[in-house]
Order: structure tokens, then C-alpha cells, then sequence
């Protein structure tokens, strides 16, 4: 949530094209959209963001690792939902592995962003390379700690991770 790739499986109808892919295009339905996309995807969105920001015990959070990058933002609407009594804090956890040709934007010939339907504040902008995130959580608070390690290869051996973002939610 928070994020697209343009990639036809997303909740998002954003259709983001290149000419310099290195993998299959995204292919275009009749009127110019994504070709497959359904609207179902959207409204499940919707549904899910409802409900996270409709809590009131607690803060609402996601996290996911899909986009293999490093990101954090605070949605705060969605379409025609407002979020701001709760606005829900996606997380990107960051990838395993990025490779030497680097992943998603570098095959694709396009970077990830904001979905257009989404009014985000980004609180660690999208970022490509190897890294994790730590979650403590306690009664009260998630304490996120984002780690990221060098652009480029290194051997694991000799990887020395900085801290690229903290947040608290209480």
C-alpha cells in the first residue's frame, strides 16, 4: 500500500511505461488502462484502508517487502477516503537482494511512486538497494528501524549497515 510499480497486479490503476524495458511491457486494455486490471483490486484496498484507519486502539501500519526497496510514507486519503483521525504508515521493509542489475526500476526502465489516487506525506523516500527493517513492538508503540546497506555489491562479509530511518507510532 502507499507504493506502485505499474505493474498490472497492483491495487493501483497507474500505468507506468517504458521503452527501455528490460522485462515484458505492460500491455494496455482498449481505452488506454491496464490491461486485466479490475476494480475489485481498488475497492479491497479501500476496504482494507477503512478498516486500518477506523481503529482506535491503535495506530494503523503496514509493511511489505514487494517492491525490493526501502521506503516509508503516511497515507493520509485514498480516493475518497479520509484518513487523517488515523493515517495509516506503510512501510517498504527492504529487499533480500537487489542483484548487480539492481531491481524493480532498472529491468523495468521506470521507478516506482506514489500511486496518483493516494494524498501520502513520504517519510523515507523510495530507495533501491539491500537493506531490512527491525520492528520492536510493545503495548503502546512500534518503534520501525530501517537499515540499508551499500548501492552496490558487497561481499556479506564485510556489509556494515547504516540506519536510514527510525520512527516511532504510539
Amino acid at each position: 500500500m502507499g507504493f506502485t510499480a505499474g505493474k498490472w497486479r497492483e491495487w493501483y490503476r497507474d500505468l507506468l511505461a517504458s521503452d527501455g524495458s528490460l522485462v515484458q511491457s505492460i500491455q494496455v486494455d482498449e481505452r488506454g488502462g491496464k490491461y486485466l486490471w479490475q476494480l475489485g483490486w481498488w475497492e479491497q484496498h479501500q476496504r482494507l484502508l477503512a478498516a486500518l484507519g477506523a481503529q482506535e486502539q491503535r495506530r494503523a501500519l503496514v509493511v511489505s517487502g514487494d517492491l525490493h526497496a526501502l521506503g516509508a510514507v503516511r497515507i493520509e486519503a485514498s480516493g475518497g477516503l479520509a484518513l487523517d483521525r488515523n493515517p495509516v504508515h506503510s512501510i517498504l521493509s527492504g529487499p533480500v537482494g537487489v542483484g548487480d542489475l539492481g531491481w524493480p526500476s532498472r529491468a523495468r526502465g521506470v521507478d516506482a511512486r506514489t500511486p496518483e489516487q493516494l494524498r501520502v506525506t513520504s517519510l523515507l523516500d523510495l530507495d533501491e538497494r539491500n537493506g531490512f527493517t527491525l520492528i520492536d513492538f510493545d503495548r503502546r508503540t512500534a518503534r520501525i528501524e530501517i537499515f540499508g546497506c551499500g548501492p552496490e555489491y558487497q561481499d556479506p562479509r564485510e556489509i556494515r549497515p547504516d540506519s536510514a530511518f527510525e520512527l516511532e507510532i504510539a
